[in-house]
């Protein structure tokens, strides 16, 4: 059984819980890649990919892992779109103080991720407004870095 687990009380420090997480990441934009990046950068969380859904809610319901996150295939056009989207979170309910904390951390990141989707939808919206950028033809964009790199050309 692989519960969360103390991983050091090395120099006093305080002792530190630990999850195993599995990420699907069926998306292959720029957010699911975002939050697979941003959940490597969380501590207490020891990420691994798979690519079988089923497989991860094996490896869930027999605790070989703490949680398993499902990023689907239409994540980021669906945030890049400012349209609802959903990530699965696969938990064992009898755990619940992992399952809080669990999805405490991965609601933290999309959060961060939605934001991010928001204010690109509205500088999209307010520069296909303008009239400066507004007539260009599709597939040009002006030679505003900042424009490219946000995804924010026609």
């Amino acid at each position: 059984i692989n519960a969360p687990q103390i991983v050091s009380w090395a120099n006093e420090e305080q002792p530190q819980i630990s999850f195993n997480l599995v990420v699907v990441n069926a998306d292959t934009g720029i957010y699911g890649e975002e939050i697979v990046r941003a959940l490597n950068t969380i501590d207490v969380l020891n990420v691994s990919t798979q690519t079988d859904l089923a497989l991860t809610d094996e490896l869930v319901a027999n605790r070989e892992v703490d949680a398993a996150l499902y990023i689907p295939d239409t994540f980021s056009q669906e945030v890049n779109d400012y349209q609802p989207t959903v990530l699965e979170v696969i938990v064992d309910p009898t755990q619940e103080a992992s399952v809080g904390l669990i999805s405490g951390i991965l609601d933290s990141v999309a959060a961060e991720v939605n934001l991010v989707g928001e204010i690109q939808y509205g500088i999209r919206e307010v520069l296909a407004e303008s009239p400066a950028f507004g007539s260009l033809e599709p597939g040009r964009c002006p030679t505003l870095r900042t424009a490219v790199s946000l995804g924010l050309c026609p």
